[in-house]
């Protein structure tokens, strides 16, 4: 061995050096991996789940919409125009049920308190149909007041919906329709609500 290679220490190597670099970008790699394993995985799969919620309220909420008008629709149709047999508005009531059950699953309390307020409201149009939809003596403005207080019912609930999925929301659903009063009054936009 020469003299100049005794002299040099064995950490001096650029082998050895070349090793050590090697060693330590894979170690700073590796702290990475397990910092984004132990705080930014977390965290983003909490935001996945967050939207993933939102996303089904949603559909819940549409739901629950679609529901609503069915049954409005139904009620205002057979009560100017009572089936000799099984009226619609029953099966749509049904339906605007299981869209309600649906909304408990995923909603928050506030949402499903105002909505239970409204299916009770429908709850009683449906018996107040029931009930007078053969009767000799019907009366068409108590009726009226029975479809207004689901509406407005309906009305309340649907501004928490949206406060709910959109958290800075100041939408007045009367306000942002400004038909509604004339539509959901009674529907006497749709042409349904009115005798012939």
């Amino acid at each position: 061995m020469s003299q100049a290679a005794a002299a040099d220490p064995w950490w001096a190597d650029p082998r050895v050096v070349q090793g050590f670099l090697t060693f330590l970008a894979a170690l700073v790699a590796a702290g990475s991996a397990l910092i984004v394993a132990f705080f930014a995985y977390p965290a983003q799969k909490n935001k996945d789940r967050g939207n993933e919620i939102m996303r089904e309220r949603r559909d819940t909420y549409r739901a629950l919409a679609s529901a609503y008008e069915d049954f409005r629709r139904d009620s205002l149709r057979n009560w100017f125009d009572p089936p000799s047999d099984f009226p619609e508005s029953v099966l749509s009531f049904f339906s605007l049920r299981r869209a309600s059950g649906q909304l408990l699953i995923s909603a928050p309390d506030a949402v499903c308190d105002r909505c239970h307020d409204f299916i009770s409201s429908a709850a009683e149009l449906g018996k107040y149909l029931a009930s007078n939809i053969h009767s000799a003596e019907r009366n068409d403005d108590e009726f009226r007041k029975e479809v207004d207080k689901m509406n407005d019912a309906f009305a309340q609930c649907l501004e928490l919906m949206r406060r709910d999925t959109f958290e800075n929301s100041s939408v007045i659903f009367k306000n942002f329709f400004p038909v509604f009063e004339a539509h959901v009054k009674f529907g006497t936009n749709s042409g349904v609500g009115t005798k012939k």
